[in-house]
């Protein structure tokens, strides 16, 4: 079978073309002019901790489809959960899991508790036929 290159993406931030490849400079230089801004503002406003996440499809699949977030730290799991089923998987409500490979994490559970960079966790979709990603934290971010 013959592997299929993997697809261009845009930038939701500034609509720029962006590739597998270069996204993630591309995104720091984004996160990084935010920064300022919020140093700026940071007298009316306290610093938050924010994660830059990669999510991919797991497997064979994970060059197919893939996107970068951005996720504030108080967010929960089922929260980010939410996106995932918004974005890509939602079809019937079906049961779904993150887990660092070693333990299960309940959907209650702020990021800012359990993220760290170079973490990788799974995110399982519906137990019949699974649909597995695996999410990565590039890189933790403070911003107002």
């Amino acid at each position: 079978m013959a592997k299929r290159a993997p697809l261009d993406g845009t930038c939701a931030i500034c609509k720029a073309a962006v590739t597998r490849r270069n996204v993630k400079k591309h995104l720091q230089g984004h996160f990084k002019e935010s920064g300022k801004k919020a140093k700026g503002a940071a007298d009316r406003k306290r610093p938050a901790k924010l994660f830059h996440l990669l999510v991919e499809g797991y497997g064979l699949s994970g060059d197919l489809y893939w996107m970068h977030l951005k996720a504030l730290g108080s967010a929960r799991l089922r929260d980010l959960d939410t996106l995932l089923r918004d974005t890509w998987l939602e079809c019937c409500g079906h049961m779904s899991v993150f887990s660092d490979g070693e333990e299960d994490f309940e959907m209650g559970v702020k990021l800012k508790d359990i993220l760290r960079p170079g973490l990788k966790l799974n995110h399982e979709y519906d137990f019949g036929s699974t649909t597995e990603l695996l999410l990565t934290v590039v890189s933790e971010i403070e911003a107002a």
